[in-house]
């Protein structure tokens, strides 16, 4: 059975999609942002991770730092544009669109830009699992790309959903392939809220985030699998595990970053903003 019989005619809403000969860049290009407009975060649920990791990993002790002198909006703006500049090594797309023209966030844009980008040289990464595993839950848990959704504007069907479907007659390269449009699917996804937050300053994933920061002040979230999942809600919370994840296949023949592995300098600071710094015990359990 052949992929593109099953998958990808599941994938009508792909916003990536080719159409025509228009180029995924000028398709990307010519987006308008929406004000308030929903991009809908995958639905990851966190593994049983505090009863494993008996020594919880902390953050360093706080100080003073530039990301801390951050106000809460251009933390999240910096912290998304860096995780999807991550991505992009993960994706199909070598040419997706570079963030250029942002009003709203100028200065620290172009601040970012000078001190952490580097240059994507295209390659083809090869994502690989246990085709025996697709039906344990804690399998799955511990590699949430497979509960990314394969359309953009719905949360199901998700990759896993798709592989599942086939009857255990699915195919290391069929699963590479759904699991390579799901991520596209998610950069583009990345991209539209980075426009929706320079056209408008801020976007309704911004303010579920914002909301927890403010209910975090005085109602701090204890170490469990249920707070995790709390935080797993969140836009920056949910592609920190898709990212962490998905760096287990960077030792496989792929995609490079030219000089060195592009950084994500914000992730402590956005989980000290919440006093979360235990959710660093999920994170080491998905390397």
């Amino acid at each position: 059975m052949k992929i593109s019989n099953l998958a990808i005619s599941s994938l009508g809403l792909l916003l990536v999609a080719c159409a025509g000969t228009e180029s995924y860049q000028n398709k990307m290009e010519r987006y308008q942002a929406r004000a308030g407009e929903k991009i809908l975060v995958p639905e990851i649920k966190s593994i049983d991770f505090a009863s494993t990791t008996p020594k919880m990993g902390r953050f360093p002790a706080s100080i003073s730092t530039e990301e801390s002198n951050l106000t809460n909006k251009k933390l999240y703006f910096l912290s998304l544009y860096s995780q999807y500049e991550s991505f992009k090594s993960y994706s199909n797309n070598s040419y997706a669109p570079e963030l250029q023209i942002c009003p709203s966030f100028h200065t620290g844009l172009i601040s970012y830009q000078e001190k952490y980008s580097s240059k994507i040289v295209p390659n083809s990464k090869v994502f690989t699992y246990n085709l025996a595993e697709f039906k344990n839950t804690n399998y799955v848990s511990t590699h949430p790309e497979l509960l990314l959704p394969i359309t953009k504007d719905a949360l199901s069907p998700k990759v896993i959903d798709i592989i599942n479907s086939m009857n255990d007659k699915i195919t290391a390269a069929e699963v590479n392939e759904i699991v390579k449009n799901a991520v596209d699917i998610h950069l583009a996804k990345t991209f539209i809220e980075l426009r929706e937050l320079c056209t408008y300053g801020s976007s309704s994933n911004y303010y579920i985030y914002e909301n927890l920061v403010t209910h975090t002040q005085s109602e701090k979230l204890n170490p469990s699998t249920a707070s995790m999942n709390i935080l797993l809600k969140t836009t920056l919370f949910s592609n920190r595990a898709l990212l962490t994840s998905l760096s287990r296949f960077d030792n496989n023949q792929g995609r490079a970053i030219a000089s060195e592995k592009l950084k994500l300098p914000f992730n402590e600071e956005f989980a000290k903003r919440l006093s979360v710094s235990w959710s660093n015990d999920y994170f080491n359990i998905l390397k």
